[in-house]
């Protein structure tokens, strides 16, 4: 914890560091908190699963999915090795 409490007074020197920190870990921890709460059992997953993974590639960029293209994957070699 000490570790913490010193990387933390050395990344956030001034009041409004401080502020803007204690801020975004006060709204990180409320959306974690409800994040995942309407899930309680396997059903609840399995209802919610697709939005959820929808959402993630959305938030990641992801969507739409980029094209599948051919893997044309044709090299290959063997490797000769005693015993095998």
């Amino acid at each position: 914890m000490a570790i913490l409490q010193a990387a933390s007074a050395a990344l956030f020197k001034t009041e409004g560091d401080r502020m803007f920190a204690a801020y975004f870990k006060h709204q990180t921890d409320r959306l974690a908190a409800k994040s995942l709460s309407e899930i309680k059992t396997l059903e609840d997953w399995k209802t919610r699963k697709d939005h959820i993974r929808r959402q993630m590639h959305e938030m990641l960029g992801l969507d739409p999915l980029p094209p599948r293209t051919p893997l044309k994957g044709d090299g290959h070699r063997q490797i000769a090795a005693r015993g095998v």
